[in-house]
């Protein structure tokens, strides 16, 4: 199976693992490529990887090491190894347990995929965008912050989709999609039930049970409640569900609303202008934030061989300075107070109310 990022970065993922490579076609579907790709940058070969924790140090999870070096691993004990000193070199190998949860080697692929950008000028960008009116409009925010709501409360008005949950911003102030399923979460549901007509019967119960067991209904302790909370959960295509073709040519950057939440979730939502300067410092926290582990794993190699490697290492500068010239391109930046995730449909007006008054 063969990827290629924005026909910028490819990756090459061997057969081993039905469970992995099943998920990665239905999320990411539309980057599949049937070329022939002889170097690739990121080659993923699947194993049985038997990681022996009685045999092995624990640094802090889910990072470890053993005698072969340094391990991510899943909640199951199944591990992926990297060769970190050659990220962003050709042909960078990753050797996986074919039992590897899927979601947790999403994560770790996108991680290998933003340091590869980072020698086309392009970083990843934590956040939602979408195209209203004909303005591209970037939605950064922390986790649980609510931009997956406000991007659907556009979408359901209409708006064009770019991305959920990471999109590609180029240095020339310009951004990609990238074409990958939704992940709703049981309050997406609950803000928006009109998506449960693309769930199953037996989801939509579920989501029910929760929503009547919140209220009382029935006699759960609150942890039962929030881990049944975590289990409504779905993964769907925006291009299915809002009836829209994938975009993946750059779009000019018009607007960039930095979310932010605030604790009283009775609070007036504020939209003010922002500096860019603090702009590019927060969203290279949620970088940091986003990739703790790949980067702690980083760290304790570096450590345990002495071996650096230049792109990472210098990284940090490379991402501030894209960023800073990307977003000097763009003349509309401003921070918005989200007092909850409900409220997703008031701070989307907001939004649009600036939109409008602005040119």
């Amino acid at each position: 199976m063969h990827l290629k990022f924005f026909d910028l970065v490819s990756v090459s993922i061997g057969e081993g693992s039905s469970n992995i490579i099943n998920f990665i076609k239905h999320e990411y579907d539309r980057l599949e490529t049937t070329e022939t790709i002889d170097s690739a940058d990121i080659v993923i070969s699947f194993v049985q990887d038997a990681f022996d924790t009685s045999r092995s140090i624990n640094i802090r999870a889910p990072v470890a090491y053993d005698d072969q070096g340094v391990v991510l691993r899943d909640p199951q004990n199944h591990v992926i190894r990297i060769d970190y000193y050659n990220i962003g070199s050709k042909n960078c190998s990753v050797v996986c347990d074919k039992n590897f949860n899927p979601h947790f080697f999403a994560i770790i692929m996108e991680c290998l995929i933003h340091f590869n950008l980072l020698k086309k000028d392009i970083i990843l960008c934590h956040s939602s965008a979408f195209q209203v009116n004909g303005k591209t409009v970037l939605c950064p925010a922390w986790r649980n912050v609510g931009k997956t709501n406000v991007l659907l409360s556009f979408l359901l008005n209409g708006a064009n989709f770019i991305a959920d949950d990471w999109c590609a911003v180029q240095n020339d102030g310009t951004v990609y999609s990238l074409p990958k399923r939704l992940n709703l979460l049981y309050y997406n549901f609950i803000e928006y039930p009109e998506l449960l007509k693309y769930s199953s019967s037996e989801f939509t119960a579920l989501v029910n049970f929760v929503k009547q067991a919140r209220n009382g209904a029935y006699d759960l302790n609150y942890e039962t409640i929030n881990v049944l909370s975590d289990q409504a959960r779905m993964r769907v295509s925006p291009y299915e569900v809002f009836k829209q073709a994938p975009n993946t040519d750059p779009l000019p950057i018009d607007y960039v609303f930095l979310l932010s939440r605030i604790t009283d979730e009775s609070g007036s939502i504020k939209v003010s202008r922002i500096d860019q300067n603090a702009l590019v410092h927060i969203l290279y926290s949620i970088i940091e934030f986003e990739q703790t582990h790949f980067r702690l794993a980083y760290s304790v190699n570096k450590a345990r061989t002495g071996r650096a490697n230049c792109l990472l290492e210098e990284e940090k500068d490379i991402t501030f300075r894209i960023m800073h010239e990307a977003f000097k391109k763009v003349a509309n930046i401003y921070q918005v107070t989200v007092p909850a995730q409900h409220r997703a449909n008031e701070v989307a007006l907001q939004i649009q109310s600036v939109i409008d008054t602005t040119k």
